[in-house]
């Protein structure tokens, strides 16, 4: 479980690379907070959402970031409801 510390905060920003390679900083901001949206990490969240808005991201983006992270999750509850239908 991660905590809102500063720690967290540095590796969050150590692990998006600062733009290097060839995902700019911005979309693996995005990404990861994708990732926190489906992991449902508050302190994530809050950090991430704030890394993403340094990074200029609008409303728009970080609104389908979310449509996607509900996607998967709702996914993989459409997917896993089989098991109640096993051996019915």
């Amino acid at each position: 479980m991660c905590s809102g510390s500063t720690t967290h905060v540095q590796s969050s920003k150590l692990l998006t690379g600062g733009g290097q390679g060839t995902l700019s900083r911005k979309y693996k901001e995005l990404i990861a907070l994708g990732v926190a949206f489906t992991t449902q990490c508050p302190y994530c969240m809050e950090v991430l959402t704030n890394n993403v808005r340094e990074t200029g991201a609008s409303d728009p983006e970080i609104a389908e970031v979310v449509l996607v992270a509900a996607a998967l999750r709702a996914g993989g509850a459409i997917t896993h409801s089989t098991h109640a239908f096993n051996g019915a």
